[in-house]
């Protein structure tokens, strides 16, 4: 008994689903090409480059942070030397990182400089000229991640695309509203991959982790005194329909002691590095409300000393922390929307 399909027309002319298809081949395949050349081009060299360095043991000398004013504002730089013996000699470097140019967050920078002084700490020499090192290693996994992932979004877009003019053979038995279901599921389903992906993206931006993390560890922070040492503020454009509106966020470093040495940290809250000031001259009047020598108290972990804040409590920027788990949620539900077997809308 055939199926009667007479009150159920197409969703779609044919050629307009075929460009549909078409539009979203062509889309993914021009994003992964986009994807494979930045992997390949940006900093691919430099990391091979250490890759082929020769790990070496290292004595860490110093390591602290560096602050210097300027008629521009307080500078923060993060410092270490380490000395390494190779071919018989001694040498001593305060290379951090040769293969990338990444600002390093002062709480990772504390975090792992006290892994380093605990030992034992490596190195990475350029045999060819060992007064030439790195003390972080090649992290080949970005650019090759790059590559990998742009290299199958435009595989899958490149086969998206024949098969929009070489339909399967289990197609052809189908009629054409059910032809353009199974489509429109299976675009679901891609698009909730690609939900995903933003989403995991948005968890990175808005600190998530962190602040799950700063939730679970608030009743093992204890009080420490605390002196403000930089402050700063930097403006940001809005984009797309803010892109007239400017953003000031107010940053602070203090300094506090623990465990026999002197530690450095800019969160202001566990999960965000800055602060929102609202107007410039409400964040000029943030940043003379803490000026450099100010006594603070900030609250830390005992046993990891590298995680500190000034506040403890909830704050209304922790509300957007809702976004990436809600697209997250949604990104879900349409990859299992669209992967679900057409007999079971109503199970």
């Amino acid at each position: 008994m055939q199926p009667d399909t007479s009150a159920s027309p197409p969703l779609l002319a044919p050629w307009r689903l075929k460009l549909v298809r078409c539009i979203f081949g062509v889309v993914g395949l021009g994003l992964g090409i986009v994807l494979v050349c930045a992997g390949f081009y940006h900093q691919r060299a430099k990391h091979e480059k250490v890759a082929a360095w020769v790990k070496t043991p290292c004595r860490i000398l110093t390591w602290s942070v560096d602050i210097s004013r300027s008629a521009f504002g307080d500078r923060v730089q993060p410092t270490m030397t380490y000395q390494y013996d190779f071919d018989g000699k001694t040498h001593t470097s305060s290379n951090y990182d040769e293969a990338t140019d990444w600002i390093v967050d002062l709480r990772d920078f504390e975090e792992e400089g006290d892994a380093a002084r605990r030992g034992p700490a490596f190195c990475y020499v350029n045999p060819a000229n060992p007064r030439e090192a790195s003390f972080r290693a090649a992290r080949l996994w970005f650019p090759y991640s790059l590559i990998g992932g742009g290299g199958l979004l435009a595989l899958g877009g490149f086969i998206f695309l024949v098969r929009t003019f070489l339909p399967s053979r289990r197609l052809r038995g189908l009629s054409a509203p059910e032809r353009q279901r199974l489509f429109f599921r299976r675009l679901l389903a891609s698009a909730g991959v690609g939900l995903m992906a933003l989403g995991v993206h948005l968890m990175n931006e808005q600190h998530l982790v962190d602040a799950i993390e700063g939730v679970l560890m608030r009743s093992q922070l204890i009080q420490v005194p605390a002196r403000v040492e930089a402050t700063g503020i930097t403006e940001e454009r809005g984009s797309g329909r803010r892109s007239h509106m400017t953003y000031h966020r107010v940053h602070l470093v203090y300094s506090y002691e623990q465990a026999g040495r002197r530690w450095f940290s800019n969160r202001w809250y566990f999960d965000a590095p800055k602060v929102d000031g609202g107007s410039k001259a409400e964040a000029q009047a943030l940043v003379r409300a803490h000026p450099v020598g100010r006594e603070l108290t900030a609250w830390i972990h005992p046993q990891k000393p590298w995680l500190a804040t000034l506040e403890t409590g909830f704050q209304w920027h922790h509300v957007w922390l809702l976004l990436p788990l809600s697209v997250l949620l949604a990104s879900f539900w349409m990859v299992w929307a669209g992967l679900r077997r057409p007999g079971t809308e109503g199970t």
